[in-house]
């Protein structure tokens, strides 16, 4: 971009006159050069043939809108063997041929292009005092050069949607420079595979957890290195984690200190669990329902999987999420029944007869509405039968 001066460039142009309006700031310019060069066989003349006035836009001033009033020469070519015989000066630092704005007004349109695009890019422009049309801010980013990248050493994959949730592309990413080097109009392994082949010389290919990648990434560029990224790291680790520990739920129960718990001479004659099934029988029935509906899911979801079908598609054809899908594809046999608990709470009335429930609950006595009954004829409880029924189940946890 060129420099920030009151004209284009004062190298090749010099101020005749400034006119200024309410709206408009109009400024008569002429260059500077006496000679011109051909652009046919660059030889240079002096002859002058003519002379003509171009309205071009430049950058506002203070808001107001600029307009230079250009006063250019045609030459008269002095080779007599070229094609061209008359020609008009150049001024490539000033504007380009047969254009109605300044190279630097033409540059800022390009950066704000580039940075939001035609409808966003258009309000700034205006906000700035400057006229243009989200098309023209468009067909200049097309009309820029395409720039080119030195194949990455570390490339990341990962996918991205043009139309949310139904057309999805391949973004390829430097990472070692963070630069974006090329989108892929799909996310197939054949397309990854052949610009793999058409770019060698990647030795690290950090992606998600696609299968699709990994075997374009393994086809197209067999000797690279292939890692998961970060993202995709941090989720396996979480779920590896989650699934351990759900398989150690005793451990943790044990390893716990609960003071609402009995003390451990005492839970050691507690039976390990007391049995939630038939004590509601709604909610009886609706744990089955609901285990008969994670059954069918998991065949589902592995039936559909057997046909080659991608984990996403899956979650949108069953309305499930995508990780809920691998949580059940990693599963080697349908989920087991969760029954339903009772969130744990804290007894407060029934406190002071904890220790005369937890003698008649080591003696063997597992009827919570005999205990109720004993504890509001014999003992003066008053309290309602559910603090008894919660305190029990501590127990038998």
């Amino acid at each position: 971009m060129a420099a920030p001066t009151l004209l284009p460039d004062p190298a090749c142009l010099h101020l005749r006159l400034l006119d200024a309006s309410e709206t408009m700031i109009t400024a008569v310019v002429a260059t500077t050069f006496e000679e011109a060069v051909c652009p046919v066989c660059h030889r240079r003349s002096a002859r002058i043939h003519s002379r003509y006035v171009r309205q071009i836009a430049d950058l506002p001033w203070m808001g107001c809108a600029v307009r230079l009033e250009l006063h250019v020469r045609r030459f008269f070519c002095p080779n007599p063997e070229c094609a061209r015989q008359i020609f008009t000066e150049h001024l490539p630092s000033v504007v380009a041929p047969y254009a109605r704005r300044t190279t630097r007004l033409t540059d800022i349109f390009v950066l704000l292009g580039f940075a939001l695009g035609g409808q966003a890019g258009k309000r700034l422009a205006a906000g700035m005092g400057l006229a243009t049309s989200p098309d023209t801010l468009l067909r200049l980013i097309r009309t820029q050069p395409e720039m080119r990248h030195p194949t990455p050493r570390v490339l990341g994959v990962d996918d991205f949607s043009f139309l949310r949730a139904r057309t999805f592309g391949t973004i390829l990413i430097d990472l070692e420079k963070r630069i974006p080097v090329e989108l892929l109009p799909d996310r197939e392994a054949e397309t990854l595979k052949k610009w793999l082949e058409a770019h060698p010389g990647v030795e690290i290919i950090s992606r998600d957890r696609g299968g699709d990648y990994a075997k374009g990434a393994r086809e197209g560029a067999p000797k690279a290195r292939q890692i998961a990224d970060r993202f995709h790291l941090l989720c396996n680790l979480s779920e590896t984690l989650e699934d351990f520990f759900l398989n150690k739920r005793t451990a943790l129960k044990e390893a716990v200190h609960d003071p609402a718990t009995p003390s451990p001479v005492q839970a050691e004659s507690c039976p390990p669990r007391l049995s939630q099934k038939g004590k509601t029988k709604k909610q009886e029935e609706k744990s089955e329902a609901l285990h008969q509906q994670r059954v069918q899911r998991y065949h589902q979801v592995h039936e559909l999987r057997s046909q080659h079908t991608r984990v996403t598609d899956i979650a949108s054809q069953l309305g499930m999420a995508s990780r809920t899908v691998e949580h059940y594809l990693k599963m080697t046999e349908p989920p087991q029944r969760i029954r339903v608990t009772h969130r744990k709470g804290r007894p407060k009335k029934v406190a002071p007869f904890q220790e005369y429930l937890l003698k008649r609950w080591n003696e063997g006595c597992r009827n919570a509405r005999q205990l109720h009954r004993e504890l509001t004829e014999e003992h003066g409880y008053t309290a309602s039968y559910a603090n008894v029924e919660r305190f029990l189940m501590q127990c038998a946890d």
